[in-house]
C-alpha cells in the first residue's frame, strides 16, 4: 500500500467474524509452541517467502501450503508449494518440474508472468489485454520481462503496441 495506494483496492474487507477470531487463532498456535511471526507493513506471503527462502538456503526442505498463486515464485529444488483449491479438498503440488509442466515456465519467470498479465485480485495493472497464454508465450520467447522490453520494437501487431505502450506499467507491476 505504501508503493501503490490502489493495491488490493477491489478486495472485500475481511469478514468481521474472521477478524475477531484471529487473536484466538494466534493464541492457539502459540499454545502449541509454534511461533507467530508478523511485521507491520508486510503481508503473510512476504513473511512466508522470506522464511522459506532462508530455510532453503540453509539446506532445509520446505513445504508451503497456500491458495495464493503468488507463492509459486518460491518453487525451487528445496521449496515445494502446495496450492489449496476447492476449499482445501484439492491440493496441486508444485516442484520445479511440475511448475514447468503446468506453465512452461521456471519459478524465476513467474514474477514476470504476473508483471505482464497483472493480477486483478491485488489490483496490479500489468499490461492491459495481456492474459496468461500471451504472457507465457512472450516469456518462452524472450525469457524475462527485461528482454521483452529490449525487444519491444520487434514484437508485431497489437501485442507489440500493448507492450510498447505499457513498459512502465509492466516494470511497476514487477516491482509490486
Amino acid at each position: 500500500h505504501t508503493n501503490f495506494e490502489a493495491y488490493k483496492a477491489h478486495r472485500e474487507a475481511m469478514p468481521e467474524d474472521l477478524s475477531k477470531a484471529i487473536p484466538y487463532v494466534f493464541r492457539l498456535i502459540e499454545g502449541f509452541n509454534i511461533p507467530v511471526i508478523t511485521k507491520d507493513g508486510y503481508e503473510a506471503d512476504d513473511i512466508i517467502g522470506t522464511l522459506a527462502k532462508e530455510a532453503a538456503n540453509k539446506g532445509y526442505i520446505v513445504n508451503v501450503y497456500s491458495s495464493d498463486r503468488d507463492l509459486l515464485q518460491l518453487v525451487e529444488s528445496n521449496i515445494t508449494v502446495h496450492m489449496l483449491k476447492s476449499g482445501m479438498k484439492v491440493v496441486d503440488t508444485y516442484t520445479p518440474e511440475t511448475l514447468f509442466e503446468r506453465y512452461g515456465l521456471t519459478h524465476e519467470q513467474f514474477i514476470d508472468l504476473k508483471a505482464l498479465m497483472g493480477d486483478p485480485s491485488d489490483n496490479i495493472p500489468g499490461i492491459p489485454g495481456v492474459g496468461e497464454k500471451t504472457a507465457v508465450t512472450l516469456l518462452q520467447t524472450y525469457k524475462n520481462l527485461e528482454t521483452i522490453i529490449e525487444n519491444k520494437d520487434s514484437i508485431k501487431g497489437k501485442l507489440g503496441e500493448k507492450v510498447r505502450d505499457n513498459v512502465e506499467s509492466a516494470l511497476f507491476s514487477k516491482k509490486l
